[in-house]
């Protein structure tokens, strides 16, 4: 019998290794397509091209001109709206009989109805006349347009016992309704060589007759190379069907759709997703820094301003470096004082530019297309096969033999049965499974050191626990190596579960489960349990696990001011920060344990954070959108500089030892005297 299980671990051994080169076979061709995709447009807000322009006296040409000679290429157009055209006096907008009072009202419809309950757009622009006398009626249910009079009026009703909030609210809800964009004003700046970003509103129950318009004032813009929207479900949603003849309506002549469309950071929209697979994953991720993040780079000083300048390049510099950001929509210093800093904000503009290009990416041009990877699914399946083989080997360390076989070929029909089902989710759960069972096999087969080891053979134990944890990383890149993940359109899964598991089953499996008696083992532990000082221990443990779970993944809890400025320095001098779980936690407290723990089992409780390190190392691949050999190099640096504190912590530690053994002395003379 032992020799069929040398032969089952041979055997998905071998399983494991074809599946490590199909995945680096995998990983090279994302590698090529990332360096490939290297062109980066900014791009700046129309409003703020007209505020800076009239503040500062500049025409319009001068004003555009001056913006393409700092590196813009690209501007921002927000489709307009009923508060956007009341804002500039191209609508007046009254509630009832008020309309009436109006200094237009010579001008109204003769057959208006007046209703206390109705609003009443009017449109005192005759460049807009048409298009919201067009829209709005078919974008808000209800809404009637009159058009025979000098001034044509649409009427809005809301609820007849509405109160005046209601009524309020009636009005904001309306006042979003986009109704198209400035037609002459996009010429202008699209004949001055700029390409344009429509970012469009959405509204509730679209018809498609509604749907139809919106595309219709899409296609009409000139030059057109992206496609956004404004709110947090995109039009059409929820209905997919909705979604799909969205689709339809925005694709030319040769059935391509109309433009690249634009993903904004940290800004999840309903129903992106579906119409970006409908587009063929043709996406551009856009970064852009909030007008009140920029309020914080001013300061009080020139001193403060100029530091807030670097750190605001540097926040650039990462977007388009480590996250695949190929728009970056660029806010300006004060520009709710467009007069001010005029100067700090072109040179600003020219920095980034600058520093673009200084870092190999090619600055405006033509919107490139993210590369697709054709990996052939035969590739995939056996990544898969190479992951249900570590299952396997893992439920042998662990001591289930006797179910290890059963165990891959469960897994490797529910990895078959849910590739054919739903692609993407078996891909998602195979790599969730890749990043677990590694970490896991790992210390099981390297942990606990027989013996205290030297510091040199710690280092070198240690390289070993991370090159089989990171066949797990290297297994999940080959499954989510896909143009889907690398845009954010799908995801890894799972990430706090994929910390935690590997934390508890680790320990408990080597002092528990293989234990000569685990169950007296166990027994004995719950009645220490019972014991107010384990109480204390158990409970600080816990905490300290919650607040390690609660900062996984990118909606962690906030960072101190000293945290960030330590991730600034080793990204400044490192180029790609290492992980601070790494070469903080996981690396020392590895070497630590494997120096000292053999001869000291109450040590164990260093697996905690030597597990937490290997965890750490894998899951920096489930970060897909990250440029492949970004996330080694941050790797590497973490290896490198945990080493270094390790042997810190190891120096302090024996230094530690040697006080205490002197102060022990030093005691026991005391007490013989």
């Amino acid at each position: 019998m032992q020799q069929f299980y040398q032969i089952m671990k041979r055997c998905a051994a071998v399983l494991v290794l074809i599946a490590v080169v199909c995945s680096l076979y995998v990983g090279a061709s994302r590698v090529q397509a990332e360096q490939s995709y290297k062109n980066v447009n900014l791009s700046v807000n129309e409003a703020d091209i007209r505020s800076l322009a009239n503040a500062n006296g500049k025409n319009m040409d001068a004003m555009l001109e001056l913006l393409a000679e700092n590196g813009v290429s690209q501007v921002l157009f927000k489709e307009s709206t009923i508060a956007s055209l009341e804002n500039a006096g191209d609508v007046v907008v009254a509630l009832g009989p008020a309309v009436q009072t109006l200094s237009v009202a010579d001008s109204l419809p003769a057959d208006l109805p007046i209703s206390e309950t109705n609003y009443y757009v009017v449109v005192t622009n005759d460049a807009w006349r048409d298009q919201v006398l067009t829209e709005l009626p078919e974008k808000i249910r209800g809404a009637v347009a009159y058009d025979d009079g000098e001034l044509g009026v649409v009427t809005v009703p809301t609820s007849i016992e509405a109160t005046a909030s209601n009524q309020s609210s009636a009005k904001l809800a309306f006042s979003a309704t986009g109704v198209g964009f400035d037609q002459e004003w996009l010429d202008t700046v699209a004949n001055a060589g700029f390409g344009i970003i429509a970012q469009v509103s959405s509204w509730e129950d679209p018809t498609d007759a509604s749907l139809e318009l919106l595309a219709e004032d899409i296609k009409s813009i000139p030059n057109l190379q992206m496609l956004m929207f404004n709110d947090k479900y995109i039009p059409g949603y929820p209905e997919e069907e909705d979604i799909e003849t969205f689709y339809q309506l925005l694709l030319d002549e040769d059935e391509n759709f109309i433009a690249p469309l634009g993903q904004i950071e940290f800004n999840d929209q309903q129903g992106f997703n579906t119409l970006a697979k409908l587009a063929d994953k043709n996406v551009v991720r856009l970064h852009t820094i909030s007008n009140e993040e920029m309020s914080t780079f001013e300061g009080d000083s020139g001193e403060e301003m100029e530091a807030g300048i670097v750190e605001a390049l540097d926040r650039w510099d990462l977007a388009a470096r480590e996250r695949n950001m190929r728009a970056l929509l660029v806010r300006f210093f004060s520009i709710d004082n467009p007069g001010a800093y005029f100067d700090t904000n072109m040179a600003y503009l020219n920095a980034i530019n600058t520093d673009l290009q200084d870092k190999g990416f090619n600055v405006g041009g033509e919107v490139q297309e993210m590369p697709a990877l054709d990996i052939p699914a035969a590739v995939r399946l056996v990544i898969g096969l190479g992951i249900c083989a570590g299952f396997m080997l893992m439920l042998m360390e662990i001591g289930f033999r006797r179910i290890a076989l059963a165990g891959f070929v469960l897994s490797l029909v529910g990895w078959l049965g849910m590739y054919v089902l739903n692609q993407t989710l078996a891909m998602q759960l195979m790599a969730l499974a890749s990043v677990i069972e590694f970490p896991i096999l790992s210390c099981l087969l390297f942990l606990p050191p027989k013996k205290d080891l030297s510091l040199p053979k710690a280092i070198g134990q240690m390289l070993l626990l991370c090159l089989v944890s990171w066949i797990g990383a290297v297994l999940m890149v080959g499954m989510l190596s896909d143009k889907a993940f690398m845009l954010k359109l799908s995801s890894f899964v799972g990430v706090k579960i994929a910390h935690v598991i590997p934390i508890v089953v680790v320990p408990f499996v080597l002092y528990i489960v293989r234990d000569k008696k685990p169950l007296t083992l166990c027994k004995n532990l719950l009645n220490k349990a019972l014991d107010y000082k384990w109480a204390v221990v158990f409970a600080v443990v816990a905490m300290a696990l919650f607040i390690y779970v609660s900062r996984t993944g990118n909606e962690g809890g906030q960072i101190s001011g000293l945290e960030a400025a330590m991730r600034q320095f080793l990204n400044d001098t490192m180029g790609v920060r290492p992980r601070s779980k790494e070469f903080l936690i996981g690396y020392p407290a590895t070497i630590l344990y494997l120096m000292y723990a053999a001869k000291r089992p109450v040590l164990w409780v260093l697996t905690i954070p030597l597990v937490i390190g290997q965890v750490s190392l894998v899951n920096t691949y489930a970060h897909i959108h990250t440029p492949l050999l970004i996330a080694l190099q941050r790797s590497l640096n973490g290896l490198i500089l945990g080493i270094v504190v390790a042997v810190i912590a190891v120096l302090l530690v024996k230094l530690g030892i040697r006080i205490f053994r002197w102060a022990t002395d030093k005691l026991a003379e005391y007490e013989a005297r």
